[in-house]
C-alpha cells in the first residue's frame, strides 16, 4: 500500500521514471528466462531494481499524513534496513553470493590435460566461461539445456566423458527438474571412482565438485605401470608428467585386498626429507575387479625448485614410493611484482608467506621465499641474510645461500620463479612483540642495493604470543604439595604422573613434572631426571633438557603458573628386576651446577628431590 501511495503522489516524471526501472528489471527477467534459458539465481539478478523500489517506497511514506518526525523516523527505518542488508551483503560471507569463482579456480589449479569440467546444470556454464583462465580446459554440460536426458540429441554420459581420465563434475540440478533424480550423478559413479570432494560456500545451491577418475576398475595393470615389490604398499605406480601445477599420482592395487575405509596420504619430498606437498583421502573405490585404480593428485606450490624428489605414501606406515623429476616453473611475466623488492644482481624477493601470523616462544615459523631469477649468473654465489627486527631491537640475523645443493640448477632458466623453504626460530626467551622481516642480499659477500637505492628492505612480519597462563593442576594422582620441596628461592615440584609404576625391562617411562615458580627465576636451568638404586649411584637411565621440550627456559616461568613438562626415560634393556629410586632436578648447562634442592627446611644431599620409588619386573 505504501509503495502504491508513493507511486501516486510521485511527479509524472519521476513516477514513469521509477516504474520504467522496476518493471523493465523484473519483466525484462522474466521474458529472458522464457524466451532463451532460466536466469541464474533470479534474485540477485533482481536486486538491479531495488533503487527504484526503495525510491518508490520512500515517496510514499514521505508524502504520508503524519507528523514529520513520524516520517523522517520510518525513513530512518527504512535507510537502517538497507544499511544492514548492504553491510551483510558485503561483509558476512554467510550472505556471500554462491562461490563459483573459487569453485573454478580450484579445478583450473588442479586439472590435467586429459580433464573435463562437466556441469550438471547447463545454466551453469555462462559462469565457468566468466571465471575460466585456462582456454585448453575443455568445458560441457549433461543433460545439455533444453534437451532432456532422454531426447536423441542429447549425448549419453559415457560420450561425453570418453577419452578423458578425469571428470570434475558440478552435481548441482538443473533447476528445471530435468535431472532431480540424479541420473548424471549415479552413470559417473558407475564409470569411475571419486577421488575428490570439495565444497564451496553456496546460501541456496548446493556449490561443489567431485572429482572423477575413468576406469578404475581393471582386469590388469598397464604396461606403463611402475611394480611395486613391497607387500605394504600397492601393486604399481604410474606418474603423470607436472600438468599445470599438479603432479596426478595413480596407484593399482590388488582387488582383494582393498578398503573403502583406508586412509591413504602421498607427500612429495625432496632429499633433506622436506614436504613440499601433500595429499590425504580416503580409499574411495569399490573393489569388483582383480586391479582397482586410485587417483591422487598433488597441488605443487608456485615456484617448485627443479630436482629429483621422493614419493612416500602412507598407508599405516611411510614408504617410498618412486622418484618424480620436477621441472622448474616459469612465470610468463618477466617485469618486477609491484610487491616485491628488487636487487641490482637481477634476482628479486616476490613474496614472503608465512605459515602463520602469530606464533610462541621457542616454536620455529615455516616460511616460504618466491624469488624470481632474472639473471642466472647471480644465483651460484649469492645468499641471503634476515633479521628480525622488534621494538626492542634485533631478535637474530641469520644468512642462507638461495641455491641448494639439492637444486638442479642447471635446469634454471631466466625469469624463473623459485621457492625457497625456511623455517624463523624465535627462541624460547623472545619476548611478546610484533616482529619485521628485514631482507639482505649479498653477492659473493657483497650487499645489493634495491631499486631504490637501500641495502635492505622490509617484507612480512609476525606476532610473538605470551605462553597460556595455567594456574591450576590437572587431576592426577601424584601431588606432592605435602611436601615442602623448593629448588632455590623461586621453583616448587607441585605434582607429578609415571606411565608405569612397575615397568619391564627396556620399557620407556612418561614421566610428568609439574612446576611452580614463586618468582621469576634469574637463571635458566635444565632439568635432569636420574634412575637410580641409590642416592649416591651412578644414573642407570636419565632424561636432561631445557623445561617443556625447549621451549619453556626457566627465565620465561611467571610466578605462581603451572609448568606442565614431560620427559622420557628409557630403561636398559638389561636391567635387572628389582627397586629403583627416581631423582628430579636442575642443573646449570656450562658448570654442570645444581640448582639447590630443599625438602621441609633440610638441605637434600646431591641437589635432588626424591621423586618416586618404582619396582622392575
Amino acid at each position: 500500500a505504501i509503495l502504491l501511495y508513493g507511486i501516486w503522489r510521485a511527479q509524472r516524471a519521476t513516477r514513469l521514471f521509477l516504474l520504467i526501472y522496476l518493471l523493465a528489471t523484473v519483466f525484462g527477467l522474466m521474458a529472458g528466462s522464457y524466451i532463451f534459458k532460466p536466469m541464474y539465481l533470479g534474485p540477485h539478478h533482481i536486486m538491479v531494481g531495488s533503487p527504484a523500489f526503495i525510491l518508490l517506497l520512500a515517496l510514499g511514506i514521505w508524502h504520508m499524513p503524519m507528523p514529520t518526525v513520524g516520517r523522517l523516523l520510518a525513513l530512518g527505518l527504512v535507510l537502517w534496513a538497507q544499511g544492514v542488508s548492504l553491510r551483510n551483503f558485503y561483509f558476512d560471507s554467510a550472505y556471500a553470493k554462491e562461490d563459483y569463482r573459487a569453485l573454478v579456480q580450484f579445478i583450473e589449479a588442479r586439472a590435467g590435460e586429459h580433464d573435463l569440467v562437466l556441469y550438471n546444470d547447463a545454466i551453469l556454464l555462462p559462469l565457468q566461461q566468466h571465471y575460466q583462465q585456462r582456454a585448453d580446459l575443455p568445458f560441457t554440460a549433461s543433460p545439455m539445456y533444453p534437451y532432456s536426458l532422454d531426447d536423441a540429441r542429447n549425448p549419453t554420459v559415457a560420450d561425453v566423458v570418453a577419452g578423458f581420465e578425469r571428470v570434475w563434475f558440478v552435481p548441482a540440478h538443473p533447476s528445471d527438474g530435468r535431472d532431480d533424480a540424479g541420473v548424471v550423478e549415479a552413470a559417473l559413479q558407475e564409470m569411475g571412482a571419486v577421488f575428490l570432494q570439495q565444497p564451496f560456500h553456496g546460501r541456496n545451491a548446493d556449490v561443489r565438485v567431485d572429482g572423477y577418475a575413468i576406469g578404475t576398475q581393471m582386469a590388469q595393470l598397464p604396461d606403463d605401470a611402475k611394480l611395486l615389490a613391497n607387500p605394504m604398499l600397492p601393486l604399481a605406480v604410474r606418474v603423470s608428467d607436472v600438468e599445470w601445477r599438479s603432479l596426478w599420482v595413480e596407484l593399482f592395487w590388488d582387488g582383494g585386498m582393498v578398503s573403502a575405509e583406508t586412509e591413504i596420504t602421498i607427500q612429495l619430498r625432496d632429499t633433506t626429507n622436506t614436504v613440499w606437498s601433500s595429499y590425504t583421502s580416503q580409499f574411495l573405490a569399490e573393489a569388483s575387479a582383480p586391479i582397482v585404480k586410485t587417483t591422487h593428485g598433488l597441488q605443487l606450490p608456485l615456484g617448485l625448485p627443479p630436482a629429483t624428489y621422493q614419493l612416500w605414501i602412507n598407508v599405516g606406515e611411510w614408504q617410498q614410493l618412486t622418484t618424480v623429476e620436477i621441472v622448474a616453473s616459469v612465470s610468463a611475466e618477466t617485469t618486477p611484482s609491484p610487491t616485491g623488492i628488487m636487487f641490482e644482481n637481477g634476482i628479486e624477493l616476490v613474496s614472503v608467506e608465512l605459515a602463520a601470523e602469530t606464533t610462541f616462544a621457542g616454536n620455529p615459523l615455516p616460511a616460504t621465499l618466491l624469488w624470481r631469477i632474472h639473471d642466472l649468473q647471480a644465483l651460484p654465489d649469492s645468499e641471503f641474510e634476515l633479521t628480525v627486527l622488534g621494538s626492542a631491537g634485533e631478535l637474530r640475523r641469520d644468512k642462507q645461500p638461495l641455491l641448494a645443493d639439492w637444486v638442479a640448477a642447471e635446469k634454471l632458466t631466466p625469469n624463473t620463479l623459485f621457492a625457497q623453504q625456511i623455517g624463523i626460530y624465535p627462541r624460547p626467551d623472545t619476548a611478546p612483540d610484533t616482529y619485521r622481516l628485514l631482507w639482505k642480499l649479498l653477492q659473493a659477500g657483497q650487499p645489493q642495493v634495491t631499486a631504490q637505492g637501500l641495502d635492505s628492505a622490509e617484507m612480512g612480519r609476525f606476532s610473538v604470543l605470551a605462553w597460556p597462563f595455567v594456574s591450576e593442576i590437572p587431576a592426577v594422582d601424584n601431588l606432592v604439595d605435602s611436601v615442602d620441596n623448593s629448588f632455590g628461592d623461586d621453583i616448587t615440584l607441585q605434582a607429578f604422573t609415571i606411565s608405569d609404576n612397575e615397568p619391564a625391562a627396556g620399557e620407556q617411562l612418561a614421566i610428568t613434572l609439574y612446576w611452580q615458580p614463586l618468582a621469576q627465576p634469574a637463571a635458566n636451568w635444565s632439568v635432569f631426571v636420574h634412575l637410580v638404586q641409590s642416592a649416591t649411584d651412578q644414573p642407570l637411565a636419565q632424561a636432561n633438557g631445557t623445561p617443556v621440550n625447549g621451549l619453556r627456559p626457566t627465565k620465561g616461568w611467571r610466578p605462581q603458573e603451572i609448568i606442565s613438562d614431560e620427559y622420557q626415560l628409557q630403561l636398559p634393556a638389561d636391567l635387572a628386576a628389582g627397586s629403583y629410586q627416581i631423582y628430579v632436578g636442575f642443573f646449570d648447562t656450562e658448570t654442570f651446577a645444581r640448582y639447590p634442592v630443599v625438602v621441609d627446611g633440610i638441605a637434600q644431599p646431591f641437589d635432588q628431590l626424591l621423586l618416586t620409588t618404582i619396582q622392575v619386573r
